[in-house]
This record gives structure tokens, C-alpha cells and sequence, in this order.
């Protein structure tokens, strides 16, 4: 599709689905790998899941709020999205679109910036030169693929009072409201196409089971992703 992603860009900037609730409800859908991209020149983010696995059984009904449902499952906002049969993995895929809450390189987006690369792991972060510094607790982020730097164990302690960071982590130990392992990574703090994928632990999948979608119907757009499809093959014409 030629002009989706500019066409998306400015398709959200001229409505109000960027505002996003979240809806604490039980975790019906997953994906064995997550893969987020920031597109720096239509300031456009989207969160690809490969390989969406469900809890539910039935038949998936398609609408804004039930692509919006998986897409938040796989720590992913949501302005419009669709599935498609990924054919080099053989498993159903969906993309959601969606731009960033706050404005560009405000502390807000890069929350926002880190928060979707990690999928919502608790860190913090500091800037450094052309990167973004961030140190994370828990297990550790299984990267695939990405473009980032320095990914490393800092502390192996579970209490952050048994480690010892530094002088730049230490400013910030007081918003460490989680526990370790502690480990550091660095993004870029700028470029054309920002992207990390991260592959699911497999623990956190059981009890899914694959998606099943008929393959006739693929791709499945949201009613929303639909409407900006018909805007962009009319502007081909």
C-alpha cells in the first residue's frame, strides 16, 4: 500500500481516536513476537504481533473496538489495524497504527517511545548523547531483531538498595518502584525508522492457542482502517 502510512498519519491527526482509556479487563489475546516501529517523519507508531494467539474461542467479530481490544492485549494503542496472513511465518499477523499522545521528543513521548519499544516493562531512562539510556527490572527483554545498543545486566539483586548504579541511574532511584534483576539498554534518540521486536516468553502464552481466521477474508481491516484504505486508493486514481 503506496501511501498508508503517510495517509494514516494524516487521516489520526484529523480525528479524536487518539485518546485511549484503558480498559482493565482480563488478557484475551497475545503474540509470540512484538515488533514496534516509529516512522520520525509522519510521527507514526506501529506495533506489528506475529503471530496472535487467543484464550477465546469463536468466531472474531470485526470492529474498531475488538481490533482495539487485541491491539491493547499486545501493549499496543490502537487507532486502526488490520490482520493479515504473514506468508514467509505462515501465522496471522495484525498491525496497529496509532500516534503518540504527547508531542514530539517531550518527556511524555519518550515515555511513550520507550514504554511501547519494552512493552510496558518498568524502567527509567536518561538521555545520553543520541540515545536514550533505560534501565529495566525483571526478566530480561528477549530481543529478535532492532536497532539499540548495550543491552547488558547491571545488577543481579532483586532490591534495588543491593545495587549500585550510576551517578545518572542514581538521580533516578527514587521512581524505581520495581524490582530486579536490573539491566540497562540504550535506543536512539533519533532516525528515519525506530524499531525493536521482542519475543514473547513462552510461560506467558499458556493456555493460548492460535488465532484461526479464514484465509479468504485476509487481510481484515478495522472499519477505521477500511476507511483510510478507500481514502488512499482514491487518491491513487
Amino acid at each position: 500500500m503506496k501511501f498508508v502510512l503517510p495517509v494514516v498519519a494524516i487521516a489520526l491527526l484529523c480525528s479524536c481516536a487518539g485518546l485511549y482509556h484503558a480498559n482493565p479487563t482480563e488478557k484475551i489475546y497475545s503474540a509470540s513476537e512484538v515488533k514496534v516501529d516509529y516512522f520520525e517523519e509522519w510521527g507514526l507508531f506501529r506495533t506489528t504481533g506475529y503471530g496472535v494467539v487467543s484464550k477465546k474461542a469463536g468466531r472474531f467479530v470485526a470492529s474498531d473496538s475488538s481490533f482495539e481490544k487485541v491491539c491493547r492485549d499486545i501493549h499496543s494503542r490502537s487507532d486502526v489495524a488490520r490482520f493479515v496472513l504473514n506468508e514467509r511465518l505462515d501465522v496471522l499477523t495484525i498491525e496497529c497504527y496509532y500516534q503518540p499522545l504527547y508531542p514530539i521528543n517531550t518527556d511524555g513521548f519518550i515515555d511513550n517511545l520507550v514504554g511501547s519499544m519494552l512493552l510496558n516493562y518498568h524502567y527509567v531512562w536518561v538521555k545520553n548523547d543520541s540515545a536514550y539510556r533505560i534501565l529495566y527490572g525483571g526478566d530480561s527483554v528477549q530481543i529478535v531483531a532492532g536497532t539499540y545498543y548495550k543491552h547488558r545486566m547491571v545488577c543481579a539483586e532483586k532490591d534495588r538498595d543491593r545495587c549500585v548504579f550510576d551517578k545518572d541511574f542514581e538521580k533516578k532511584r527514587d521512581r524505581m518502584y520495581y524490582g530486579g534483576p536490573f539491566y540497562e539498554i540504550s535506543l536512539p534518540a533519533t532516525g528515519a525508522v525506530r524499531s525493536l521486536t521482542i519475543r514473547t516468553d513462552p510461560k506467558d502464552l499458556e493456555g493460548y492457542k492460535p488465532l484461526k481466521l479464514d484465509p479468504s477474508i485476509l487481510p481484515l481491516e478495522s472499519p477505521g482502517y477500511k476507511r483510510l484504505r478507500e481514502y488512499e486508493e482514491a487518491l491513487s486514481r
